[in-house]
This record gives structure tokens, C-alpha cells and sequence, in this order.
């Protein structure tokens, strides 16, 4: 039994050798491969960009997002001091046709400068609605966004929605 690991041993030694320089890939091959790898990655980043919706502070429209039904969109509606933090009024547009029940996300916030661009994030959390995200139709939701000054909010971003169930009419 000691020398079957020293025949296998043998065996793949030999069989390298045999290939010789053919077994490595040539430069041309391998920066062929890193381009793939790199359109790949960039396609991977591009596919998760859906599926998170950024809102600025202030900013008019609605910014789309996707999950596992469809795609809901949300923009800011309000935001308002709320003892040591802020309120978020968040409208919910559902354009499915099934109202959505256990509505779950990950609310992302921080500032930004002058130019929009973000330079802080000031805090995460996972949040859970408790009422149903009616079916075509635009929700209010309040979110509170602890120990978050108004003035220095600068945007949302939400991600990772998911859901518990649905409800649909029934046909007549």
C-alpha cells in the first residue's frame, strides 16, 4: 500500500513530461483568457446594476428595481427630522399585476458633495414592510434612518428585495 502514492506520483511526473511545453498555454492564449475573464466580470457587474436603485436626496423620478417577480420602481416622496434621526417616505410603484406581501430590503445611506457624488455612508439596514405593495399602484412606506441628520443625507440606495408571498384577484 506505501507505494501506490509514490506509482501515482510517478505516473502524473510522466505524463507532465511528455507534455512537455504544450501543456503551458501560450502568452497570446492566456491574454486571451484574462480578456474573457475580464468581459465576464464587467457582464457580472452590469447584471447586478438592475437590482439596486439609487436616489438622490432632492432628485426628481424614480429609479427601477429589479428582484425576483419583476421590476418595482421607488423614489423619495419625503424626508423629514425625526427625533435624532430622519423619516423617509418612500413611494413604492408595483406595475405587476399581483399586490406583494412581506416586502424585505437593505436601505443603504449616506451624503454626498456638490457634485452628487456619494462621500459617506452613514448607515444599513434591513428593513421589512408591513403592509401589502399593492398591485399597479404607487405605495407610501415610511422608513426611519437612525441617528441620520437630514441635512446630511444625500442618498438611498436600496438592494437585495425580496418578498414573502403574493396576492392576485381571482377571475370572475
Amino acid at each position: 500500500m506505501k507505494f501506490i502514492p509514490i506509482i501515482l506520483l510517478t505516473i502524473f511526473l510522466s505524463a507532465c513530461n511528455k507534455f512537455g511545453d504544450n501543456a503551458k498555454p501560450s502568452s497570446g492564449n492566456t491574454q486571451s483568457l484574462e480578456e474573457r475573464v475580464s468581459s465576464l466580470e464587467i457582464d457580472n457587474l452590469i447584471g447586478k446594476l438592475d437590482k439596486y436603485a439609487f436616489l438622490k436626496i432632492g432628485s426628481d423620478g424614480y429609479a427601477p428595481i429589479k428582484f425576483d417577480l419583476g421590476v418595482l420602481t421607488v423614489k423619495i416622496k419625503d424626508v423629514q427630522p425625526y427625533a435624532n434621526s430622519s423619516k423617509v417616505q418612500l413611494e413604492i410603484g408595483n406595475p405587476l399585476g399581483a399586490t406583494i406581501t412581506g416586502l424585505k430590503a437593505t436601505i443603504q445611506w449616506g451624503s454626498v458633495n456638490e457634485k452628487g457624488d456619494v462621500v459617506e455612508e452613514l448607515g444599513s439596514k434591513q428593513v421589512t414592510v408591513d403592509k401589502n405593495i399593492v398591485a399597479g399602484s404607487w405605495n407610501t412606506v415610511s422608513i426611519t434612518l437612525d441617528a441620520t441628520d437630514p441635512k446630511k443625507l444625500g442618498f438611498i440606495r436600496i438592494k437585495d428585495v425580496t418578498h414573502t408571498g403574493i396576492m392576485l384577484t381571482r377571475a370572475r
